[in-house]
């Protein structure tokens, strides 16, 4: 089975130290995806990752064109309301 990762999909890191975080898609470039949760790794220092190092948490996120108008605090707030969902 086939993740289909847009830009705006929320996803949980699955390996690494930051292993269970959520984080947000704002690149994909080949096999790796630059991520953003407006904490740790803000919108201008996204963390680059691998994509088969990633999981796919709601494919439906943010659409990219509301997703380049979103601050830091924004997206860090959306990501806590899908963690307690």
């Amino acid at each position: 089975m086939t993740q289909q990762f847009l830009i705006g999909s929320v996803v949980s890191s699955t390996s690494g130290h930051d292993k269970g975080r959520l984080y947000i898609i704002r690149a994909i470039d080949g096999d790796f995806a630059s991520l953003t949760d407006g904490d740790y790794r803000p919108l201008l220092k996204p963390k680059k990752k691998r994509l088969k190092h990633i999981l796919l948490v709601k494919a439906d996120g943010i659409d990219e064109e509301t997703l380049g108008k979103m601050h830091d605090y924004e997206i860090k707030t959306y990501l806590k309301q899908c963690k307690n969902v």
